[in-house]
């Protein structure tokens, strides 16, 4: 894996972890210093952070478990899946939709009721959206969600005429207090709105 930075001369290359073989650096950062990303290290395709000191890269796996970074905020939260034990009863494993934070720890934030979610992206105040699946999935299919890091809140369904949706960006708030999160619903685009919690 590489990055182009402005003000920087040409292509830098990532770090590898210890016997890697396929990687893919996915988000950056507002200041270009921290990228997500997944790394195939020892048979498992693992999610990995890269941080820049000083002008040198280094490499961390953020987790044991299969997955891979797909958001990253301003200050460097990262966001995307990991696979765990599948509490359903239905298969062993199931996806898992996960927050790693610039500060340490990870929070996983759960599903609308169904074995699967998967985070797209995170804004500046921790919120995130991305793909799960309802309890009801036949009638609705795979769906897109909003998550908030306020208890209240949690993740909730964002609406959407007929089947399957998924979002897959959002912005921080706006001076009204909404933020729009953007996706598709069966290939089709989709621009939601969503207020205050």
């Amino acid at each position: 894996p590489a990055v182009w930075r402005r003000g920087a001369p040409g292509r830098e290359a990532l770090p590898l972890l210890l016997g890697e073989v396929v990687e893919a650096a996915r988000p950056v950062n507002a200041d270009g210093t921290i990228v997500g990303g997944g790394a195939n290290g020892g048979g498992t395709h693992v999610p990995v952070r890269w941080t820049n000191v000083a002008g040198a890269w280094a490499i961390e796996q953020l987790d044991m478990r299969f997955g891979e970074v797909r958001g990253a905020n301003a200050t460097g939260d990262l966001t995307g899946y990991v696979m765990t034990p599948c509490e359903h009863g239905q298969r062993a494993v199931c996806q898992r939709a996960i927050v790693w934070y610039t500060t340490g720890g990870s929070l996983e934030i759960g599903t609308l009721g169904g074995p699967d979610s998967f985070a797209f992206h995170i804004n500046s105040t921790g919120e995130v959206v991305g793909v799960s699946i309802p309890a009801r999935r036949r009638s609705i299919g795979n769906t897109a969600f909003f998550w908030s890091p306020d208890p209240l809140v949690g993740m909730v369904q964002l609406p959407v005429i007929g089947r399957s949706a998924r979002a897959t960006a959002l912005s921080d708030v706006r001076p009204d207090g909404t933020r729009l999160v953007v996706g598709d619903s069966r290939g089709e685009p989709v621009v939601w709105v969503v207020p205050n919690p």
